[in-house]
């Protein structure tokens, strides 16, 4: 549902492309004048001179003009700003379409911000197990369990609902087999439960 101002402005856009109130209608173009010509060549060179970085960077607007835009901002129509819930699901199944077909951003964004390069970075007191799990790798490896297995458990033959990606060798004790696609298969939660493997049973099994 588009607001009145929407609405307005998307009419006032076709009657300029139908020609009948463009504000350039009737005005005859002529070439740039040489002071205009000048202009834009001094900020051009300024920019490139500067790196190319804006004339902006570093610079702080001041309480009185924070105060205007923050009035200016209060006085919009935000009715525009509500996405519906359809078009919420179409941008989410957009955005999860992308991922999977450029994983070697995924890597690449993986990798650019682990550790103290991340803005969350709290000195390193994530668990070294957790930052595995975590991992764009170790991720890509449960996924491809799981569409591996068509998301069948592999002991119950259940398809869907709460799925795990199991470690047949367990994670804690064949780290060089965390992410073989071998060593891992797709089981429903209550399968994965009942594993020789499962939370402290692993202790147990390390004995055997």
């Amino acid at each position: 549902m588009k607001s009145e101002r929407q609405r307005l402005h998307l009419e006032k856009l076709a009657e300029m492309k139908r020609g009948k109130s463009s504000p350039l209608k009737g005005r005859i173009m002529g070439p740039m004048s040489k002071e205009n010509r000048l202009k834009i060549s001094e900020g051009r060179k300024r920019y490139f001179a500067n790196g190319g970085v804006g004339p902006r960077l570093g610079k702080k607007h001041s309480e009185i003009t924070k105060e205007k835009m923050s009035q200016k901002a209060l006085q919009r129509d935000k009715s525009s700003y509500v996405k519906s819930n359809e078009t919420k699901a179409k941008m989410s199944l957009s955005k999860q379409q992308w991922w999977m077909i450029h994983p070697e951003m995924r890597m690449t964004l993986s990798i650019k911000y682990q550790g103290d390069k991340g803005s969350n970075w709290q000195g390193g007191k994530t668990l070294e197990t957790i930052k595995i799990r975590n991992s764009f790798a170790y991720k890509e490896w449960k996924r491809a369990i799981l569409q591996r297995d068509n998301f069948i458990c592999q002991i119950c033959g259940t398809r869907g609902g709460r799925l795990a990606a199991d470690h047949i060798k367990p994670f804690s004790l064949f780290p060089e087999l965390r992410t073989e696609l071998t060593n891992g298969r797709t089981l429903c939660w209550g399968c994965h439960q009942n594993t020789n493997t499962f939370g402290g049973r692993i202790n147990s099994y390390a004995q055997t």
